[in-house]
């Protein structure tokens, strides 16, 4: 590959859920001994696919194939209900948002995956797990948490909840301080009910 960019699809928040997400976290960061990275708020999101590498060339037709897929797609909304430790409570690395499972995500999901292979677009593995409903509000090392983290994450129970209107092809920009991410494009789910 001669111009390789990380990139993944994901469901972005709508404006309300991530300003409440948000919110939280920046109010927890405040009492929280815990060395977070907060994820900003235009960078809430859920992954639908995980990071690959991909060509610009290669982007485009990904771009297109989003398009369609997003056509066949009405509006849905996820739900938020729990803040925890993840993604594994013994040896967690972030705070996360999870929420009760999300059938039309996970169809969508399921879509894409066809669609990007159908296409010989090398997204690694298709992922057979059932889709997590969560969204990462902040990363923190293990190491440097050591000792900090001993009972679960208090009054961590939220209510939010957001419609999804599209799907947005991201690119993670990776550096010293954490992961950045950009939104190339974004694919506007069929707005008929």
């Amino acid at each position: 590959m001669l111009d390789p960019r990380r990139i993944f699809i994901a469901l972005p928040l709508a404006a309300e859920a991530a300003d409440s997400l948000s919110r939280w976290i920046k109010e927890f960061a405040k009492t929280s001994r815990l060395p977070l990275r907060l994820v900003d708020r235009e960078g809430l999101h859920l992954t639908l696919i995980p990071p690959w590498y991909a060509e610009t060339k290669e982007i485009e037709k990904i771009k297109k194939l989003m398009d369609e897929a997003a056509a066949e797609v009405k509006p849905f909304s996820i739900i938020l209900e729990q803040v925890a430790y993840g993604p594994d409570a013994r040896y967690p690395r972030l705070i996360w948002a999870t929420g009760p499972h999300s059938a039309p995500a996970e169809e969508l999901r399921s879509a894409l995956q066809t669609k990007l292979r159908g296409s010989r677009i090398d997204i690694k593995d298709t992922e057979k797990r059932k889709l997590l409903t969560h969204i990462t509000l902040a990363r923190f090392s293990p190491e440097s948490a050591a000792g900090l983290i001993k009972e679960p994450i208090q009054n961590g129970k939220i209510e939010v909840s957001g419609l999804i209107s599209g799907i947005s092809l991201m690119e993670s920009v990776l550096s010293p301080s954490g992961a950045r991410y950009e939104t190339i494009h974004f694919a506007k789910f069929e707005q008929s009910a």
